[in-house]
């Protein structure tokens, strides 16, 4: 139905249905980063031949998915396996399954990680890893100056406490963050609060 695909000029952004096949329509010349993300009844996709790009991460947390057709060649579940294990390793399979416990560089796992969290924020095994591992993730993206993603954390309300704030604003002004370590500082102003007046002007 045409009602669940929302389309601006060509480019499908996101799929607003609730089917297990889905074809996208012949209008649609591009797919955006995460279209389906969190889709979790998708079983199957057919992609006509007018698509010439698809986003990255496409396909996040689509746990049933099993078929894939682009450009009239049918991708099944047995072919999708061997071509993320030829191509892309555990990492398409981690982005489709979220099953995080794959050992890979943590570099790479981390981006992935963080990926699929700015995609699908409330998905359970996505938030149970990041919170289990949440001090090496988070530094992980002050690290690489993710002010994008931090503030998708700060907007969570989920991570940052009255008890690990001040060690990550200290992070990011020891690691010259500027912009993060003004995000986390007013963070803590508006949510958290501050037990002395001056502590706001010594960080």
């Amino acid at each position: 139905m045409s009602q669940d695909f929302y389309i601006e000029e060509g480019v499908l952004q996101k799929y607003m249905g609730s089917s297990g096949a889905v074809a996208i329509p012949d209008s649609v010349t591009a797919i955006r980063e995460g279209a389906f993300a969190c889709c979790s009844s998708l079983t199957s996709v057919t992609i006509p031949d007018s698509v010439t790009a698809i986003g990255s991460s496409t396909f996040a947390l689509c746990s049933r998915l099993t078929s894939v057709t682009i450009r009239r060649i049918v991708i099944t579940k047995e072919q999708l396996k061997i071509y993320n294990d030829i191509f892309y390793g555990e990492i398409i399979k981690m982005i489709i399954t979220a099953d995080y416990s794959v050992k890979m560089n943590h570099d790479v796992k981390y981006d992935v990680i963080w990926k699929v969290f700015s995609l699908c924020p409330d998905d359970e095994k996505t938030l149970a890893y990041i919170k289990e591992n949440f001090a090496e993730m988070f530094t992980f993206l002050i690290d690489h100056d993710d002010a994008g993603t931090v503030q998708k954390v700060i907007d969570s309300g989920i991570f940052l406490t009255k008890r690990n704030i001040d060690e990550y604003i200290r992070y990011a002004i020891d690691n010259k963050h500027h912009e993060i370590q003004v995000m986390l500082t007013n963070y803590k102003a508006k949510e958290i609060g501050y037990t002395d007046p001056t502590e706001n002007l010594n960080l």
